[in-house]
């Protein structure tokens, strides 16, 4: 069976007079990386079990989640500076930074390379964010 350990921290950069504060990830043991360069991607569950999503190209990658079950873990990241977004299923919502979005509504990134963000299923209805680099925003329905 695939593991899947995160280990959140949170670091301070001091850059001039302003501070900025970013969740860094550590994930070890066994998860699947897939490298994507289709513009749309629907995931089945088999995808979002510990599975990570790589954008390997600067195209935008549109991934569209299945119906949120209990335990499931998904990260999606970027290697090449393409927008990614995430949408949820109908009736599903996304927790972004503890705000709940709307019911079927999706997340973009900023489209920089090494942004990435983790998501966790933690019913039939909810996903959290566990960790993210870029500054993701709600992308509507």
């Amino acid at each position: 069976m695939k593991k899947l350990i995160l280990i959140l921290a949170i670091a301070c950069l001091f850059t001039g007079l302003s501070a900025q504060t970013e969740v860094l990830n550590i994930i070890t043991g066994f998860s699947e990386p897939t490298l994507h360069t289709s513009d749309v991607i629907v995931l089945d569950v088999s995808d979002c079990n510990n599975e990570v999503h790589v954008n390997d190209d600067a195209d935008v990658i549109d991934f569209s989640l299945p119906p949120a079950q209990t335990g499931l873990v998904v990260m999606f990241y970027d290697i090449a500076g393409g927008v990614i977004t995430v949408d949820a299923a109908a009736g599903d919502v996304i927790y972004l930074n503890g705000t709940p979005l709307d019911a079927g509504d999706s997340i973009d990134s900023p489209g920089d390379v090494g942004d990435f963000i983790v998501l966790m299923a933690i019913d039939a209805t909810r996903w959290i964010t566990l960790g993210q680099i870029g500054t993701w925003i709600d992308g509507g329905a």
